[in-house]
């Protein structure tokens, strides 16, 4: 516990999503070039975040970009620990809720075992 009684979360990867390349990928050079990384927390459900990542180089132009699902957990109990929401603002945080939310919307396929 933290002084005030709170137990921070214990944050993790679910899944990494739309992993896009893009064609300045393919002509960077890792070697010579700074790269740069950014996360932007897109959209929140009760207990998960998807967090679009950004890969860009000095000159800022994009390299790889993906959504990082990402799950709240309490460390005591190890259950799904609840986020707080997200109020996009900007005209750009609200196509990438709008989009995130669609991502959250589609249904992945499980495994039963009997």
């Amino acid at each position: 516990k933290e002084k005030d009684g709170q137990i921070p979360l214990s944050i993790v990867t679910a899944c990494v999503d739309e992993i896009r390349f893009f064609p300045t990928f393919h002509t960077h050079s890792a070697r010579t070039d700074d790269l740069i990384i950014t996360g932007q927390v897109c959209w929140v459900g009760r207990s998960s975040m998807d967090v679009l990542c950004t890969v860009e180089n000095d000159e800022g132009d994009p390299l790889v970009q993906s959504h990082f699902i990402m799950v709240a957990r309490c460390p005591k109990t190890g259950k799904a620990a609840p986020v707080i929401q997200l109020n996009p603002d900007s005209p750009e945080e609200v196509a990438n809720y709008n989009h995130s939310e669609q991502l959250s919307q589609v249904n992945i396929p499980t495994i039963t075992i009997a």
